[in-house]
């Protein structure tokens, strides 16, 4: 929460009619029901793409202040509100909002490259439109990403690996390597570790580890991970010169923790302050009857 200036909208990704839908037991049927008569982020973004084309084709103008047509499904939220029973509206007034597409597994492979094509197409009005490459509908969404030439080079993955690592832990973001280097076709990924093995690491050196280390742990945690999905990381990444280290109970210097600790709560602001608060009352609640 500390220093973010904008507030995150998230975007849903998913395939045809395999969007999520919250039940209530007994009452599926209603939900369900609900549920298609109403707008996804993804859907609404497509019907937004085919309303500009309708306007554009009548010869209609409209009052939007960006053409949807022309940014990415990504940018929407900051030109438009969301609401699910009339999807993207054009914003009244301006909004330090922007967009957040969810993390998707490497594994799952239509989803992951139908959130590749996401972010690097636009005007799309479907999901047959989404898989429809200069004329072309493909069968799948990663057959279309491939003709594309999106998956030609690491790019995208990198892309990929740099987001992780600003949203989430480093032993997220190791699973997650993990997942790219077994399901998809990377071509260089020794350049990627190399890259992104400091990151990956940073929980090892909070628990004292020096960086050589850390390093060290990280990549035999990865090694330990694609082992488990029938591959061997040697094979495409160098293991580190340094053995791999024991984790051993290491000293846990609880001063240095209470005032880094106060000295953060210190910068929080006031509802940041009620958020921390309420959390830590909650935890030492659970404490107090576990």
């Amino acid at each position: 929460m500390q220093g973010r200036s904008h507030a995150v909208f998230r975007l849903a990704v998913h395939l045809p009619e395999l969007q999520e839908v919250q039940f209530v037991q007994g009452r599926e049927q209603e939900y369900l029901a609900q549920a298609q008569r109403t707008f996804t982020t993804l859907t609404a973004f497509f019907e937004l793409n085919r309303l500009c084309n309708d306007m554009h084709e009548r010869g209609q103008a409209n009052d939007f202040t960006v053409d949807p047509r022309n940014i990415y499904y990504y940018q929407v939220p900051e030109h438009f509100t969301f609401d699910p029973r009339h999807g993207w509206t054009p914003r009244s007034r301006g909004g330090n909002q922007i967009g957040r597409m969810y993390t998707v597994p490497p594994r799952d492979t239509e989803r992951y490259c139908l959130r590749i094509l996401l972010l690097n197409t636009k005007g799309k009005t479907s999901f047959e439109d989404l898989r429809t490459v200069d004329g072309v509908t493909y069968d799948t969404y990663t057959e279309a990403a491939k003709v594309a030439g999106f998956l030609d080079d690491d790019r995208y993955y990198r892309q990929s690996l740099q987001e992780v690592a600003h949203y989430q832990s480093a032993a997220t973001m190791r699973s997650f390597f993990a997942c790219l280097l077994c399901f998809c076709e990377i071509v260089q990924a020794q350049d990627l570790w190399d890259e992104f093995s400091d990151t990956m690491s940073d929980d090892y050196v909070y628990q004292g580890f020096d960086r050589q280390h850390a390093v060290a742990l990280a990549y035999f945690d990865v090694l330990d991970r694609v082992a488990t999905m029938g591959r061997d990381l040697r094979e495409v990444i160098r293991p580190p010169t340094a053995e791999r280290p024991a984790l051993m109970a290491l000293p846990v210097d609880y001063a240095s923790y209470e005032r880094s600790g106060l000295q953060q709560y210190e910068t929080l602001n006031t509802k940041q302050r009620e958020a921390a608060d309420d959390i830590l009352c909650t935890e030492l609640k659970t404490d107090a009857f576990s």
